[in-house]
């Protein structure tokens, strides 16, 4: 079965999509649910997989999620060898759409992308691939990545907790720094005196 979705790339500067990609995903997943793409000139040199930089074809933006208005990704096109390139989702696109990713969130090692919007927060599991990069699926977004009431309640509680260490944490760490200072003084004393002779 063929499926469509986004490489989540948190260590590249941008996105890239090969052509023959963009042409498969704009006709499977964006004009069947009424968005396209939008199309910018770009001066952009990309490498592919020759590994000869090369000029981008254009740069697009288009939407991850139809219905969160923040939450596009912007990806150079690159042609040629290319041209199937899968379609990345990078670190800059996910910041905007202010997501947060949980690695080796489930037993398999699958992950978790958080997505904030407004006041919802929409979990979706991504699927470790054998090349050990993480897919988020988004043929069918509504439905196939949802995660189940127990994950939303482990994920509720992993915010209850951060949010309450870090109300704790300056104090915590605060008091941790003093004592570790307090233990390593004299040692720092000693080496220092020691060094001087």
């Amino acid at each position: 079965v063929k499926r469509h979705g986004l490489l989540i790339d948190p260590g590249a500067a941008s996105g890239l999509i090969g052509s023959d990609t963009l042409k498969n995903y704009r006709d499977a997943i964006l004009v069947p649910q009424g968005v396209d793409i939008t199309i910018r000139p770009t001066s952009q040199n990309v490498s592919g997989i020759s590994g000869k930089p090369e000029p981008a074809l254009s740069r697009v933006t288009m939407l991850i999620f139809p219905g969160i208005k923040d939450s596009t990704f912007t990806e150079d096109v690159i042609g040629k060898q290319g041209s199937r390139c899968p379609a990345h989702l990078p670190n800059p696109s996910m910041r905007a759409a202010n997501m947060r990713l949980l690695t080796d969130f489930f037993d398999n090692g699958d992950g978790l992308l958080i997505v904030h919007d407004d006041n919802d927060r929409l979990l979706y599991r991504c699927l470790l691939t054998e090349s050990g990069n993480y897919i988020l699926l988004t043929d069918n977004i509504n439905d196939a990545n949802k995660v189940d009431a127990r994950t939303t309640a482990q994920v509720n509680a992993f915010y209850i907790v951060l949010a309450h260490t870090m109300r704790e944490g300056s104090r915590v760490i605060s008091r941790l720094i003093r004592s570790k200072i307090q233990k390593l003084l004299p040692l720092c004393m000693n080496q220092k005196i020691g060094s001087a002779k």
